[in-house]
């Protein structure tokens, strides 16, 4: 189903990966840059989630023998970044793990 009025919130889509580097906490986020105004993001990786601007925070989905958490969000102008105090893995960061993303961008 297409909405045109869909299309007058965001110009495009974007898409991409990252490789982990082993690297978490407060002080070293994950964040991701972007050339326009991030709406929504997705991201997978051993834990998945889907963040749309202004959350504060993010639920993870994961399989049945990972448990769920809550990361805390931090949206800019052109980024969102995300962390964990508890390990890289669970900050979607584990040294050498391949995650794919795909934003929608405001259309302004």
């Amino acid at each position: 189903l297409y909405s045109s009025a869909a299309s007058d919130v965001y110009k495009r889509q974007v898409y991409g990966t990252y490789t982990g580097d082993g690297t978490y906490g407060r002080d070293t986020p994950k964040k991701l840059t972007f050339d326009g105004t991030p709406l929504f993001v997705a991201l997978s990786g051993r834990y998945h989630f889907f963040a749309v601007k202004g959350c504060s925070f993010v639920q993870t989905l994961s399989s049945p023998s990972l448990a769920d958490l809550s990361l805390p969000l931090t949206w800019g102008d052109r980024s969102v970044s995300w962390y964990s105090t508890e390990n890289a893995d669970k900050q979607q960061n584990l040294s050498g793990t391949d995650y794919f993303y795909i934003a929608l961008l405001a259309a302004n």
